[in-house]
């Protein structure tokens, strides 16, 4: 990730999470972030392939797939 990116989702949380908390609350907060973090874990688990072991040359064939 890069850090542009990684700024970006940092500046997202941040202001998000006082309209949040006057929404839903502390709890409500916290827990609709637990959530899309579980969907994240969820996407990786079963979406992203594993790669240990294998050449890099085969980890590239099956990044550009992706593009």
């Amino acid at each position: 990730m890069t850090k542009i990116k990684r700024a970006g989702l940092t500046l997202a949380s941040t202001m998000t999470f006082p309209i949040l908390l006057a929404s839903f609350g502390l709890g409500g907060a916290y827990g609709l972030y637990t959530f899309f973090a579980a969907i994240s874990i969820l996407f990786v688990v079963k979406l992203v392939r594993e790669t240990k072991g294998k050449p890099l040359g085969g980890n590239v064939s099956v990044i550009n797939k992706w593009k």
